[in-house]
């Protein structure tokens, strides 16, 4: 269960869970949750596809942040493609997307 809003959140990965936890020792963060209802249209391969990234930040200042926690790229051009989406979504709201791998967990900026 999250501290900053009491919500149980469902993990995916271990590196997510040391995100949440990560996440709810942050004094600068308002708020963050899995539950966010983003899905990013991207296409692949000459493919449409949807994206849903694992977390959105709220930070006491107002910035938000969508996150992608990864262990590993399986797929480079896929991973590119999420990316760019995620990106130009995130440009377009006034939010940064950023993609945390294991050394960037635990890290909140």
């Amino acid at each position: 269960m999250s501290s900053k809003t009491g919500v149980i959140e469902m993990y995916g990965s271990s590196y997510e869970l040391r995100r949440f936890k990560a996440l709810d020792a942050a004094p600068n963060v308002k708020s963050w949750t899995k539950r966010h209802r983003v899905m990013i249209p991207y296409v692949a391969e000459y493919r449409s596809h949807w994206y849903i990234p694992d977390i959105l930040v709220e930070m006491n200042d107002g910035k938000m942040f969508l996150e992608e926690v990864k262990g590993y790229v399986r797929d480079q051009v896929t991973f590119d493609a999420k990316n760019k989406a995620a990106e130009a979504l995130c440009e377009r709201r006034g939010w940064v997307f950023r993609i945390l791998f294991e050394k960037d967990i635990d890290i909140v900026l």
